[in-house]
């Protein structure tokens, strides 16, 4: 099964010193993933190099796995002295390393380096919390759970017990984390670490009480920042794709359902084939952040490019999800971040600066746009699914230039 992938005889020589049956099952992982050869190929090289290079170290053992990696590519791949055959691209390594703990030792995949002794059930538990009774999205409790595992790994590191935790405790936390972090960053980890001591003190695995001073400061919205696209900047944005290719075909549909349903990333991603009625030519997102499911027409913009792209350009999958990966994971459905990037590529691609680049700007766009039409607030917060309407607001611009065609003199003015 090597010399599918190897044509080095010395790199042969080499892989045949690993478990015969750790790499059969590592080759069908990949291979079941979609990997192409050539990059299967990289990986196994890459895990016979680390392979290698622990034979050659002393005293390593199965719980020492994690740290065994972090010291290969942070520190042996940057003075690497191995024969020449063994390859040493650190991008390369750090993806085959994390598909060869995740394939032979998943539990230590589970947990990150520094965290092997965190209780990790007690960030399920909390996991369940904001899920089952917070009601928070996906995305929210994926970091505020890796908020709450730095955090207990830091305290492990101190060796501090959870029932000994006092307020002076995470207040130095909170200063390492402020010292190496931007101020949006660490006022997310506040409100990260606020609701997980909430959930730890009504859990009764500590008393301590949160202090005032730590509260994050209440963000200020910038209108400029977010400023809606004009007609000409979607022309320039949509104009950016290419629609001659697959990638392109699926990108392009997903940027006509930002523009044209007003839709988040994370509902672009989780789109069904189910949840749209071709004949009605209607969607039906499923519940979000509001935990309410909301059905919206279709343009015939979206219509048309989703057709183009399912009927036409989709791998062949089993997978239900609208928008899937054209390589490996093949046929999975995307997440949120590959909406975002195929964005944010086409934005560069289309002249956008940096500021211009949010793909958020795309909701935005389209609240304004229903504003413009003389639609109400309440519409407008149905369409984007908010719960209040001041939220909405934040959303619709105000047509500067309508506006002052009726704007009456000041009083009193000249």
């Amino acid at each position: 099964m090597l010399t599918k992938y190897l044509s080095c005889q010395q790199l042969i020589t080499e892989a045949s010193l690993i478990d015969d049956s750790q790499i059969t099952i590592f080759l069908a992982y990949l291979e079941k993933r979609g990997h192409a050869p050539g990059t299967v190929r990289q990986y196994l090289g890459s895990i016979v190099h680390f392979e290698s290079w622990r034979r050659s170290q002393q005293n390593l053992q199965v719980p020492d796995l994690l740290c065994d990696i972090n010291r290969f590519v942070s520190q042996h791949l940057a003075h690497c002295k191995c024969p020449g055959f063994l390859p040493r691209r650190e991008t390369t390594a750090r993806a085959a390393l994390k598909h060869w703990l995740r394939v032979l030792h998943p539990k230590l995949a589970v947990t990150q380096n520094q965290l092997a002794s965190v209780d990790v059930r007690l960030v399920n538990s909390y996991d369940h919390y904001m899920e089952d009774v917070a009601g928070y999205s996906r995305s929210t409790r994926f970091y505020r759970r890796r908020h709450a595992l730095a955090f207990l790994g830091w305290l492990t590191e101190q060796s501090i017990m959870l029932a000994k935790l006092s307020s002076n405790h995470v207040r130095d936390y909170i200063a390492i984390v402020a010292s190496s972090e931007p101020a949006m960053t660490t006022g997310v980890r506040i409100t990260s670490l606020k609701s997980f001591i909430n959930f730890l003190v009504h859990n009764g695995d500590c008393s301590v009480a949160w202090n005032l001073s730590l509260h994050r400061p209440k963000n200020i919205h910038s209108i400029l920042g977010t400023d809606a696209l004009s007609e000409d900047d979607l022309s320039r944005l949509l104009g950016a794709f290419d629609q001659t290719s697959p990638v392109g075909k699926r990108d392009y549909a997903m940027a006509r359902c930002l523009v044209d349903l007003g839709v988040r990333t994370s509902d672009v991603a989780r789109l069904r084939l189910d949840q749209i009625d071709w004949r009605l030519g209607t969607v039906t997102l499923a519940p979000g952040k509001t935990k309410r499911a909301r059905t919206l027409p279709m343009p015939h913009t979206t219509t048309t490019a989703l057709i183009d792209y399912v009927c036409g350009t989709r791998p062949v999958t089993q997978d239900r999800h609208v928008f899937v990966y054209h390589r490996a994971p093949l046929g999975e459905g995307v997440q949120a971040s590959t909406v975002r990037g195929a964005l944010r590529r086409a934005f560069k691609r289309a002249d956008f600066t940096d500021s211009q680049s949010q793909v958020h700007r795309l909701r935005h766009t389209m609240a304004t746009r229903l504003l413009q039409h003389d639609n109400s607030l309440k519409v407008i917060a149905d369409v984007l699914g908010h719960l209040s309407i001041d939220t909405t607001m934040r959303y619709a611009h105000v047509d500067r230039p309508t506006l002052a065609t009726v704007a009456m003199p000041w009083p009193g003015g000249k």
